[in-house]
């Protein structure tokens, strides 16, 4: 993600994708290295990483010799983990592939410096501030973009795309190269529209796999194959994580994304990361939650089905019971959401949805463990981005943009996607289509009331529904408001404030109000919404 230019991006993800993809790395293997058939064996390779078996040590120190300084010739600037483990006839795959995890852990930690170093009379590229290699003269303007060898690398595997569709893409359904955008403003529409920037991921699946590691290391080598093993954890990462997120993904843009959408060239969505559970697009602001929101549904789905294939496999009988047990029956996932113009830079806008979706799924977790549920909910948790700058982390956010007087935390999220769970993203959508009839001015009076006197709120709300549309039309608008405010914040009581604006969070510890999340909404919806609210004669 390094430049911030959206082509750049596409250009390292195919990069990383064919680096990974087991068919091009059983290929490298043979023809870059010279190895045979009998010299390996690829037990994993998906996401950004994989497990080898080599079958003799020889061989195995001369990839794990070469393998670094091959990777930064074809992906310059990649960092690159690896570890060699033994492994021995004794020893069980489970036990082998844990103790080389809690390696490539450690080593994270000390990451390869970057050579050669740059001396003090070298030009830098301006947008990664690295040594300068090559000027690009692609870009339009008088003066030509001095890049850096990575970026030059990911420009020169954009441009070998442009006649074919990179792996990523493939996996979320793109048919031709030129559905692919690459620009931030053809995703947005352009003039500094807003865009949304989505990340995703799934609830426990680290859990799940540590306690699977765990529980097949307890067992003697006698009580299960190595074979079954093996099939176990690739069934698991490949066939639930992997293609169970691509089909999850395919069926949320089928379901969210209109028919003129899919149909433009390019499209107004672009995938940036999609590794294992991992999903990271962006896309026309408007057209973000409801894609968030399919994505969680069909992700939820997608695991709970194949969770059912796994238990069918004719090999299931053979895996003990102790670790049966840990492999729950249900998948969930959460998701962050941050809205922000087509020129806001992109790394800071994707630290804030990684931060709101890790929140989200935390959130989340707290709720089903109160309420007894093994699987957490589904939930999303958004922000909008409005001016030059913002925090990057969701504590940061809790303490200046979302802080209200008294302290009021301004934001109802995150907001369950399972019918159960309060509060529901339904609720606060019928919230924001009631609000759309009300005065925005007013509705952003009241806000900023609650950031700075919440006192003089009750004063504004009623002066706002004495002019919440024309005489013969004003009570019909503010009851259907006030009803979706009472469902969202779970007050169902004839004689409960409501004009207190706020509910108070699952712990009780803290008063929030979604106002500020309604607002969010209403900035970023589609201008059609507006159009058939002048065809019935509001006024917008």
């Amino acid at each position: 993600m390094r430049g911030g230019k959206l082509r750049d991006m596409v250009g390292a993800t195919s990069l990383v994708d064919k680096l990974s993809d087991q068919d091009s790395l059983e290929a490298r293997l043979k023809e870059t290295f010279g190895l045979t058939d009998r010299d390996f064996r690829i037990l994993m390779s998906a996401a950004g990483s994989g497990r080898i078996e080599f079958s003799n040590k020889e061989t195995a120190k001369q990839i794990e010799r070469c393998w670094p300084l091959w990777v930064h010739a074809w992906a310059p600037g990649l960092d690159v983990v690896q570890h060699l483990e033994p492994w021995s006839k004794a020893d069980d795959y489970s036990r082998v592939a844990q103790r080389a995890m809690a390696a490539l852990e450690r080593k994270r930690n000390f990451p390869a410096p970057l050579m050669p170093e740059a001396g003090p009379f070298v030009k830098r590229a301006p947008r990664t501030g690295e040594p300068a290699v090559y000027a690009d003269k692609r870009e339009l303007g008088p003066d030509d973009e001095f890049i850096d060898h990575a970026s030059k690398r990911k420009r020169q595997e954009r441009g070998l795309l442009k006649g074919e569709l990179p792996p990523i893409a493939t996996a979320f359904g793109f048919t031709d190269s030129e559905q692919l955008p690459d620009d931030f403003e053809e995703v947005s529409g352009g003039d500094g529209s807003y865009l949304a920037v989505i990340h995703a991921d799934g609830n426990q699946l680290g859990k799940m796999f540590l306690e699977v590691g765990q529980a097949l290391a307890l067992l003697a080598p006698e009580n299960i194959p190595s074979d079954v093993s093996i099939e176990l954890i690739r069934f698991l990462s490949r066939d639930v994580v992997t293609q169970g997120t691509q089909a999850a993904v395919g069926t949320a843009m089928k379901k969210a994304l209109p028919k003129e959408v899919l149909n433009r060239r390019p499209l107004l969505f672009a995938p940036i990361v999609l590794a294992g559970d991992d999903v990271t697009v962006v896309c026309r602001a408007d057209l973000g939650l409801s894609f968030t929101e399919e994505f969680l549904k069909a992700f939820r789905t997608e695991m709970t089905s194949r969770l059912t294939d796994l238990r069918a496999k004719s090999w299931w009988s053979k895996v003990p019971d102790s670790v049966q047990r840990v492999i729950p029956d249900q998948l969930s996932a959460g998701a962050g959401l941050v809205y922000c113009t087509d020129h806001y830079p992109f790394s800071l806008a994707y630290g804030l949805c990684e931060s709101l979706a890790k929140y989200a799924k935390a959130h989340a977790k707290d709720s089903a463990k109160s309420d007894g549920k093994q699987t957490p909910d589904s939930a999303v948790s958004f922000a909008r981005i409005v001016g030059a700058s913002a925090p990057t982390e969701y504590d940061e956010l809790k303490r200046s943009l979302w802080k209200g007087s008294d302290d009021t935390l301004l934001t109802g999220g995150p907001y369950f996607v399972e019918m159960q769970s309060t509060p529901h993203l339904d609720s606060l959508k019928k919230v924001r289509e009631a609000a759309l009839h009300l005065p925005g001015g007013a509705l952003r009076g009241i806000l900023n009331l609650q950031r700075t006197k919440y006192s003089a709120v009750n004063v504004a709300v009623d002066r706002m529904k004495e002019i919440a549309g024309d005489i013969a039309e004003r009570n019909e608008n503010w009851v259907s408001f006030e009803e979706a405010w009472k469902n969202l914040c779970n007050r169902r009581e004839k004689d409960s404030n409501w004009q207190d604006l706020r509910f108070c969070a699952p712990d009780h510890k803290q008063k929030r109000s979604p106002l500020l999340d309604v607002l969010t909404l209403l900035a970023v919806r589609d201008k059609n919404d507006d159009r058939a609210i002048l065809a019935r004669g509001h006024q917008v």
